[in-house]
């Protein structure tokens, strides 16, 4: 049977829950989500952000989308309405045939083809089958609440590796500051040590020169006189220097 749907199923599902749209709400990021997967997701998150994008949400109450929650309501009516009838007889399918595994209808029953064969209300068989699909589905649902708890927690453990790398960051460069700090006072202690050892071996070398140009002014003098004492007369030098002799 052909659908005369104007929309899929997906168009019409909330990106959490994966149901049809219950009071969907629209967010700034345009984005819609039914009200109760969008408070529970805030809640679980602890933060304002949208499912999808991620983008953060005003603090504003998020409103009803009017439009999408009439077209939702609009389907559900639609598919809830709808009935297969058996494309031999034109009738409503009530019954389930257990040997050809194939829904049928009354005329169908009592037709050559499934003569001796046993039959089931199509409700219990619907009934069985809603059961079991019901119970993967909320398998799922568990899963998907499971690997969303495992992505929530990634994200605190990668927030929380992200701040300790900022603060050994931080440390680093504060012992790193220190260790400069410390070499830059070293550095100035040894090198005011060494300035004043080099002033005070500047001091005691001007000594020294002081001490040796006296000893040369002394000397130079005792010369020139000698030399003028040897120039005298030779009784003089004789008289002076007879010692020598």
């Amino acid at each position: 049977m052909e659908s005369k749907r104007p929309y899929l199923v997906e168009d019409l599902s909330c990106p959490v829950c994966q149901d049809i749209f219950k009071s969907p709400v629209m967010l700034t990021c345009s984005h819609s989500v039914c009200k109760e997967c969008l408070t529970q997701f805030w809640e679980s998150k602890g933060v304002r952000e949208c499912p999808l994008c991620r983008k953060r949400s005003s603090n504003d109450p998020p409103l009803l989308n009017l439009i999408l929650k009439n077209v939702c309501e609009a389907f559900l009516h639609e598919r809830s309405s709808e009935t297969l009838l058996c494309s031999r007889h034109n009738r409503k399918l009530e019954l389930y045939c257990l040997e050809d595994n194939e829904p049928v209808c009354l005329v169908c029953r009592d037709s050559e083809k499934h003569q001796q064969h046993n039959f089931s209300p199509i409700s219990e068989i619907a009934a069985g089958l809603r059961e079991k699909v019901m119970a993967k589905l909320q398998a799922q649902k568990n899963n998907m609440k499971d690997i969303q708890d495992f992505k929530l927690a990634c994200n605190k453990m990668a927030e929380h590796i992200t701040r300790q790398v900022l603060l050994a960051e931080q440390n680093m460069k504060e012992e790193f500051e220190k260790l400069h700090q410390f070499l830059r006072e070293e550095q100035a202690a040894r090198i005011a040590a060494l300035r004043q050892e080099e002033e005070m071996q500047a001091r005691m070398m001007n000594l020294k020169i002081e001490d040796a140009i006296t000893d040369i002014l002394e000397f130079t003098e005792r010369i020139r006189d000698t030399e003028q004492d040897l120039a005298s007369d030779d009784a003089f030098v004789v008289l002076i220097y007879g010692e020598f002799s």
